[in-house]
């Protein structure tokens, strides 16, 4: 079997929030068909190991950088011209690391766009990456949506993202990306579509549109630029429309680490701001509506497919439903104005077998675009250009 280095920026597991949802299914693919060993930066030593969760893992090498020297290396931003993403998870004891070791391996697998760095500086004799997204054009959006010195800072740093990314385009092997829209964004390099495989949910853990409750649910990481963007917009712009319709409607902000942004907008009426919770599970199962009104960020919304598997009532944005058009059928999108989505949501609320049929057929359709057998021979497709097979 051929040996693969896969290097990540964070530990892996347990499993929370988008970016691990891809990096999980990477390895476990990848350890399928590769002996693979595993480095990666963390914050502390403490951190769940990688092999607990993947045994097939041959050797697991983590580099601690807590938040004091993450945070310093952004000053190298004003000096060497990087973008702040890339400084923030460069590391120098990693970087020595995989420079030495590097003759050791058939193939370096980066699991995300900002562990390219070590593959360009270190001597692979094949390199492939999972760019997954392409974050030239999410900060691009996110520069759109902000103002003043904000909305510079942004367009300076996809500005450098995309001569980061330009470069990686150059010199790997071959790059994944989740959607067609992330793929097509910047010209050039062998690139290829690898999905996200969504888990079947047993039909007695599905939303059954049951419940006389008026619950509005927004899922996911909260402080990320995107859905922060995305719940302010729903609560200090949809919400009070929603609540002229109907005062007992509650919008629940289900997610790990609400920023101070976020954890006010639990002061305004209606709205619940949980934090992290044991599971989200029952709020995709117990919502009347799951909405997602994105505005900015790139790639497929893992918060929709989820959503989706539990037959939930999904409402979106044109943005939130890029890279999953094929699924429009049992979601809704809605263009991001205010007395739209307010008019979408009341809709809904007054009458529960409004579009429940689609909503139901959404967990056989996921199946059929993003099970797990269909990814699988995307990720072998991909990974074969260094494997000599798929």
């Amino acid at each position: 079997m051929k040996k693969a280095l896969f290097i990540s920026h964070q530990p892996v597991f347990p499993v929370i929030g988008g970016d691990n949802v891809r990096m999980s299914q990477s390895l476990r693919l990848l350890a399928e068909i590769c002996d693979v060993d595993v480095a990666y930066l963390s914050k502390t030593d403490d951190a769940p190991h990688f092999k607990d969760y993947v045994p097939e893992i041959k050797g697991e090498y983590r580099f601690v950088a807590g938040p004091i020297r993450r945070y310093g290396r952004i000053l190298r931003t004003i000096v060497n011209r990087n973008a702040e993403v890339v400084n923030h998870f460069r590391s120098g004891d990693l970087m020595k690391w995989v420079k030495r070791n590097a003759s050791r391996y058939d193939f370096v697998f980066c699991a995300s766009p900002v562990m390219g760095q070590y593959a360009l500086e270190s001597d692979f004799k094949r390199k492939i990456i999972d760019m997954t997204d392409c974050l030239t054009m999410n900060f691009e959006r996110t520069a759109e949506s902000r103002h003043g010195l904000m909305r510079r800072l942004f367009i300076e740093e996809a500005r450098r993202m995309e001569k980061y990314e330009k470069r990686c385009i150059m010199n790997f092997d071959a790059l994944a990306y989740i959607a067609s829209a992330d793929r097509d964004y910047l010209a050039g390099g062998n690139k290829f579509i690898v999905g996200n495989a969504v888990r079947e949910i047993p039909e007695n853990e599905r939303n059954h549109h049951g419940t006389e409750s008026r619950r509005l649910v927004f899922v996911g990481k909260m402080d990320y630029a995107p859905n922060i963007l995305a719940v302010n917009f729903f609560a200090r712009e949809v919400m009070p429309l929603v609540l002229r319709e109907y005062p007992d409607a509650e919008f629940l902000i289900v997610g790990t680490k609400p920023t101070g942004a976020v954890e006010n907008l639990g002061n305004l009426p209606g709205v619940t701001v949980t934090g992290r919770v044991p599971e989200v599970g029952p709020y995709f199962s117990g919502a009347s509506v799951v909405v997602a009104p994105m505005l900015s960020g790139s790639g497929v919304q893992n918060k929709i497919l989820e959503a989706l598997a539990y037959g939930a009532r999904v409402v979106t944005t044109p943005t939130g439903a890029e890279g999953i058009e094929s699924l429009e059928d049992v979601m809704t999108v809605v263009e991001p104005e205010p007395g739209l989505w307010a008019e979408q949501v009341v809709a809904m609320l007054r009458d529960p077998s409004y579009m429940r049929e689609p909503a139901a057929l959404a967990p056989r359709r996921l199946s059929e675009e993003f099970g797990i057998a269909k990814v699988r021979k995307e990720f072998r497709r991909f990974v074969g250009i260094v494997t000599g097979s798929d």
